[in-house]
């Protein structure tokens, strides 16, 4: 008789979890839909802002000019990084041998 009750627990207690699971997935997808719609919204704002005032465009572009550049940066502070490191390494093995 216990090991029946224990049965129907398990069970009680996956159908739950799968209930849980369904709801987190249903909640994911709507929040990358309203994700979509908001980016949707934003870029169709950036446009109208653009459009309208040449400044804002000129202000917008350069934005993006200086994410892109600043994004090269790091890039390039990366590779550094890890030339440095490949070159230490390498003295390294060379002072072990």
């Amino acid at each position: 008789m216990a090991s029946i009750t224990a049965v129907a627990e398990q069970l009680v207690g996956s159908n739950v979890m799968a209930e849980q699971q369904k709801n987190l997935q249903d909640q994911h997808q709507e929040l990358n839909t309203l994700l979509e719609k908001l980016n949707s919204r934003i870029d169709h704002a950036k446009k109208m802002l653009e459009s309208k005032d040449p400044a804002t465009a000129e202000t917008i572009a350069k934005a993006r000019q200086d994410k892109f550049l600043n994004t090269l940066l790091q890039l390039h502070a990366v590779k550094q990084h890890l030339h440095t490191k490949l070159i230490s390494h390498q003295f390294a093995s060379e002072r072990i041998s």
